[in-house]
């Protein structure tokens, strides 16, 4: 608690300092200009009923500044918070990138995507650069992917334990934004001494691993009307260093010589993309195909979609003077690749959107979606009894209609959604089948002169099986204001959803101050009562207050 309070003040302290010392921050101007945001938020939460799905009393610090001047400008942001738990990677961070004409840093935290297949927006503490004078491309990080951590016996949740794992990216290219190759390179290796022995038995699922990735990307831009963009890697995952070595095969002994010694444990993977994109007079076309192999990981990501092949066409375009929009397409995807499974998935995705807008005052969006699932056999012959075959059509329809004057402004939205399962299978089809109908009405009446508004809503569920029929109806009504020129704001909302099973209710209320456009203040309270007649569900209470403070620069 002694800390929380040295940070509150200290932070309070040092953005009062900032905003109230006029000569000094003339003086900081003069030099530099800043910009960005920061804040703080003291949550508290409590419950009856049911295990707390959070701690009663939570805070968090955050920021994003940027100091420029001229062609240079250090961009930072941090985050700090008591969630500071035994994750694989920190809650709390810190980072900055500035730049300087063509050069870029990296330094603390960062998140940097060089390529889907290698280095993906995965977290890294470290630090690196960025080149890119004229048409060249030049980068380089390294730092740790993730710190090790250990089983906390005394949490509720626990985690499986982590090895810390360091590693570096590079990348080489040549070419503009619009038009480029890039070639990447990426090593992340797991420190096999850096958990407890306890941890590294078999019963824990957990071994030190390596991974090298390899990965061109590229797009170029053919002409005015069309571009191509494409990329390709191959990722060797060795999911255990300390196993029994192999010798490489015939076909990856060059690629060895580059990522080293393999043992049993290390698999290669292949992965690409490639599409096109055509726009001419108002329209798009866009074509893709991609084939990524079963199990196909990098550790510079945090998730790839594997065993898949997928190749799809989207047409989108305006007519009767672009009151009208419609976008149309298909998508078909596989899996199976290697044959290993004892059957094969197909998926066929047709999609069509219409929206329709003859006047400002009324418009229509109208879409239908469809699934179809089918499967084949594997490496086994499968029994008809369990495969596949079911369609999942959707349909959705959105009217709108507004009106008004200087005083008064009406807007309704309604909207119906509609989705079944079909089941072609007639072994399975009673057990799988079901059908949803949504049903929404909103209406919204601002008070134009009063600066506020009045929103009612109503909706009604209906779900269908072989088994049961469930029925749900609810609504909400709020209201919000504003005065002194959008200084301060108030909003309440009631809402309340009853089914055949569950009744509940919500509160939510917030207040919001503004001064001098730089400084804002604001706290949200939000009551949820649930009361249920299932035996497997429970009645139970929530509140969540929320208090928070930021300041713009």
């Amino acid at each position: 608690m002694k800390l929380l309070i040295f940070m509150i003040v200290g932070f309070l302290s040092l953005m009062i300092s900032i905003k109230l010392s006029g000569q000094e921050i003339t003086s900081i101007q003069d030099s530099f200009k800043v910009s960005g945001s920061a804040g703080i938020q003291l949550t508290s939460y409590s419950s009856n009923g049911i295990q707390q799905r959070r701690k009663p009393f939570s805070y968090l610090l955050n920021g994003s500044i940027n100091l420029s001047k001229g062609d240079f400008s250090i961009p930072l942001s941090f985050t700090y918070s008591e969630q500071e738990r035994s994750f694989s990677q920190p809650f709390n961070q810190f980072g900055i990138a500035p730049t300087y004409k063509w050069i870029k840093a990296y330094i603390g935290y960062q998140n940097i995507t060089w390529s889907r297949f290698s280095l993906a927006g995965h977290q890294l503490l470290g630090g690196g650069v960025e080149l890119t004078p004229g048409k060249f491309r030049i980068g380089f990080v390294a730092g740790r992917f993730q710190r090790a951590t250990g089983i906390d016996t005394t949490k509720v949740r626990t985690y499986l334990p982590a090895y810390k794992r360091t590693g570096f990216a590079a990348k080489i290219g040549y070419g503009t934004e619009t038009s480029f190759i890039d070639f990447v390179y990426m090593r992340s290796k797991d420190d096999d001494s850096s958990l407890p022995t306890q941890y590294m038995d078999s019963a824990t699922m957990v071994q030190p691993g390596k991974n090298d990735v390899l990965a061109v990307k590229t797009q170029l831009k053919i002409a005015s009307f069309m571009n191509v963009y494409g990329e390709a890697a191959v990722s060797v995952f060795n999911r255990n260093i300390k196993a029994l070595e192999k010798a490489p095969s015939d076909d990856w002994k060059a690629l060895s010589n580059i990522v080293g010694a393999q043992t049993i444990a290390t698999h290669i993977y292949f992965g690409m993309e490639a599409g096109t994109n055509f726009n001419f007079k108002g329209q798009n076309l866009s074509l893709f195909y991609k084939r990524i192999a079963p199990d196909f990981q990098s550790m510079g990501a945090y998730f790839i979609e594997n065993d898949l092949n997928a190749y799809g066409i989207r047409h989108n375009f305006g007519f009767w003077q672009n009151k009208a929009q419609v976008s149309y397409g298909m998508s078909i995807y596989s899996d199976n690749l290697m044959n290993k499974k004892p059957v094969t998935t197909y998926r066929y995705q047709p999609n069509i959107n219409l929206s329709l807008n003859p006047s400002q005052n009324w418009g229509v969006d109208v879409s239908w979606m469809d699934l179809y699932t089918k499967q084949k056999d594997g490496f086994v012959s499968v029994n008809d009894t369990i495969i596949m075959q079911n369609r999942n059509p959707g349909f959705t329809i959105s009217p709108r209609v507004n009106w008004g004057n200087t005083s008064l402004y009406h807007m309704v939205v309604a909207s119906y959604m509609n989705m079944r399962m079909v089941d072609n299978n007639a072994f399975t089809a009673a057990y799988m089948e079901y059908s949803t109908q949504i049903i929404n009405l909103m209406y919204n009446l601002s008070l134009l002169q009063s600066q506020a508004s009045i929103f009612v809503g109503v909706n009604h569920t209906k779900n269908i099986t072989n088994a049961f029929t469930e029925t749900g109806n609810g609504g909400s009504i709020g209201y919000n204001q504003t005065w002194q020129e959008g200084k301060i704001t108030a909003n309440g909302a009631l809402g309340l959803q009853a089914s055949d099973i569950n009744k509940n209710y919500t509160i939510n209320a917030g207040l919001n101050y503004n001064l001098k456009k730089r400084h804002n203040f604001g706290v949200n309270i939000s009551f949820l009562n649930n009361k249920s007649d299932n035996i497997n569900s429970q009645n139970f209470t929530e509140f969540t207050g929320v208090l928070r403070y930021t300041i713009n620069f």
